[in-house]
C-alpha cells in the first residue's frame, strides 16, 4: 500500500525489510533508484501519503516514519554511473522533474545538460518553498549529488523557439520539464491590483524583502497559499486572511501552522472584485486588506514549442504512450499536470 500511494512508487516495505536484516546501507541507497531527493522531498516537503496508507499504522501502532528515513539518505554519495552511452540529452527546467530526469539519465551513462531560465538551480524547491519548510543545506547537498554524476547546469538561459530547435539538433533527446511558472489570475474586476504568489515567494527566498502589507489577503487555501501566508508573516504582515471558493486543500499541518501565526481561513468565498479596500465576493461581502496575493496554481509556459505538440487547454502537454510529445522530445512533471514534488 505504501508503494502504491507514493507519487514516486518508492518501495518503502523493501527499505524496512533491509533495515530489519541489518543491511542499512542498502536500505538507505534503495531510494536513490527512485528519486534524487529523499531528504528534500521525502524528508521535508512531501505530505507522505505512504504513511497514510501504511497498514502498520492502521492495524498495529504507528505508520513507518518515512521522513526521518529520507533525511538519513540525504548525505549519501552517488554511485558511479554506468559506462558512457555516447548519447546526449538536454533537459529544459531544473525543478524536481527536470533534476529527477537528469539524475536517472546520468546514472545510465548519458551526457546530460540542464538548461534553466533563472539564475539558480532547483525550481520551486529553491525559489518558492519557504526555507522553514525545506532545509536549504539538504537541498544544496542533493543537487550537488546530481552534479557529481557529471550533469552540467546552464543557468540564466531561457529557451525560446530558436534555442529549442538548436537543442533538438544538438541532442539525441530533449526533456521538457519547465513546470508551472506563470501564476493563474482570473478575470476579476481589479485584477491588476493582485500580486502573483509565485513571484512574491521568489522575492522572499532571494532575500529581497518585498513590500508587504500589514493586512494581507491570500486568494487560495492550498499549500501554495499557506506558503504565501507564511512568507507574508515572515516579511512583517500583521494579519493574513486566506480565502477560497472551496474547502481548503492544504495539508492539515500547513493550515495549523498558519493558524498558529494568527492567520485565518475563510471559505466558501467567491471572489468577484479586488478593490483598494480589499476583496469583495459575489454577495457584496468585503474582506478588508491592503495587499492581495493570488495563489491558485500556476501554468507552464510552453510557447517555445512548435505547432503539433499535443496540449490540454493550451498550457499542459499530453504525451503519447512512450512519453513523447514530439519526435525525440519528452515531457515530465508539472508541464503534464499539477502534482507533488515527485516524478
Amino acid at each position: 500500500p505504501c508503494e502504491y500511494a507514493c507519487p514516486a512508487n518508492i518501495p518503502t516495505h523493501k527499505r524496512f525489510n533491509l533495515l530489519r536484516e541489518g543491511r542499512t546501507e542498502e536500505a538507505l541507497r534503495l531510494v536513490l533508484d527512485y528519486s534524487p531527493f529523499p531528504g528534500s522531498v521525502c524528508g521535508h516537503v512531501c505530505p507522505n501519503p505512504c504513511m497514510e496508507a501504511c497498514t502498520r499504522g492502521k492495524r498495529i501502532d504507528l505508520p513507518v516514519q518515512i521522513g526521518a528515513l529520507g533525511r538519513e539518505s540525504a548525505a549519501l554519495r552517488a554511485d558511479a554511473p554506468a559506462a558512457a552511452s555516447g548519447k546526449k540529452v538536454a533537459v529544459i527546467g531544473s525543478g524536481a522533474a527536470g533534476l529527477s530526469a537528469a539524475w536517472q539519465l546520468a546514472r545510465r551513462g548519458h551526457s546530460v545538460t540542464v538548461y534553466e531560465a533563472d539564475r539558480v538551480i532547483g525550481g520551486k524547491m529553491e525559489q518558492v518553498i519557504p526555507r522553514e519548510r525545506l532545509d536549504h543545506a539538504v537541498l544544496e547537498a542533493e543537487i550537488a549529488r546530481i552534479a557529481s554524476l557529471g550533469v552540467t547546469f546552464v543557468t540564466s538561459c531561457p529557451v525560446d523557439e530558436k534555442k529549442f530547435e538548436a537543442l533538438r539538433r544538438e541532442n539525441d533527446a530533449v526533456i521538457v520539464a519547465v513546470g508551472g511558472t506563470k501564476a493563474r489570475v482570473f478575470p476579476w474586476a481589479g485584477k491588476e491590483r493582485v500580486v502573483p504568489g509565485i513571484d512574491y515567494l521568489k522575492a522572499v527566498n532571494r532575500g529581497e524583502h518585498p513590500a508587504t502589507g500589514k493586512n494581507v489577503i491570500v486568494i487560495g487555501c492550498g499549500n501554495a497559499g499557506m506558503d504565501v501566508a507564511a512568507g507574508a508573516y515572515a516579511e512583517g504582515a500583521g494579519h493574513v486572511t486566506c480565502i477560497d471558493v472551496q474547502k481548503p486543500a492544504a495539508f492539515d499541518g500547513e493550515i495549523a501552522h498558519i493558524e498558529s501565526l494568527g492567520g485565518t481561513l475563510v471559505w466558501p468565498f467567491r471572489t468577484q472584485a479586488v478593490t483598494e479596500k480589499g476583496v469583495v465576493d459575489d454577495t457584496g461581502r468585503l474582506i478588508a486588506g491592503d495587499m492581495v496575493i493570488v495563489a491558485v496554481g500556476e501554468e507552464p509556459d510552453i510557447s517555445f514549442l512548435p505547432e503539433g505538440a499535443p496540449t490540454f487547454r493550451e498550457h499542459w502537454l499530453v504525451p503519447g504512450e512512450d512519453g513523447s510529445v514530439l519526435p525525440g522530445v519528452f515531457a515530465a512533471g508539472d508541464v503534464l499536470r499539477p502534482g507533488l514534488l515527485a516524478s
